[in-house]
C-alpha cells in the first residue's frame, strides 16, 4: 500500500524528524510520519487550547490522555486515514507524536526541525508523502 500511496500524482517529498528510530522505511515510522503530517495540516489555523486537557502519566508510555481535550477531531482524521487503517496505531505512536504537534504548534515547525537537527543530524530525513 506504501508504495502505491506514494506513487500518487500528489505525492510530494518531505524533509523531516526520523521519530521512531526503526529507520525511516519502515511502515511504523512512516506512520508517525503520516500522523504528523496530518496533524499539521489540522493544526493550520487552531489556537494552542486544543491541548488543553490533554495528559499522560508518570512512568507509563503510550497513554495519552485526551477525552478533556479538542483532539478528538484529529484522532478522528488518523482512524479514518487508509495507511494509518491497514499499520494501526500504538499508544506509543500517538502520545508521541501528540507532544511532538504540541511542540510544533508552540515554536513553530521550522524551529523544532532545526532544534532536532542540531540534536542528532542523523534524525533528518525525507520522505515521500500524500494528500
Amino acid at each position: 500500500m506504501l508504495e502505491e500511496l506514494q506513487s500518487r500524482h500528489d505525492s510530494f517529498v518531505m524533509e523531516t524528524v526520523e521519530m521512531s528510530g526503526f529507520g525511516k522505511n519502515t511502515t511504523y515510522e512512516m506512520g508517525m510520519q503520516r500522523m504528523i503530517w496530518l496533524g499539521m495540516e489540522w493544526l493550520k489555523g487552531k489556537k494552542l487550547r486544543v491541548f488543553d486537557g490533554m495528559h499522560g502519566y508518570a512512568g507509563i508510555i503510550g497513554v495519552e490522555s485526551t477525552e478533556h481535550s479538542q483532539l478528538g477531531e484529529l484522532e478522528e482524521i488518523w482512524r479514518n486515514d487508509p495507511f494509518l487503517q491497514e499499520g494501526g496505531i500504538t499508544g506509543a505512536m500517538h502520545q508521541y507524536v501528540l507532544h511532538h504537534l504540541k511542540s510544533i504548534a508552540e515554536e513553530g515547525y521550522l524551529t523544532w526541525f532545526q532544534l532536532a537537527r542540531d540534536q542528532d543530524p542523523s534524525r533528518i530525513i525525507l520522505v515521500k508523502m500524500w494528500h
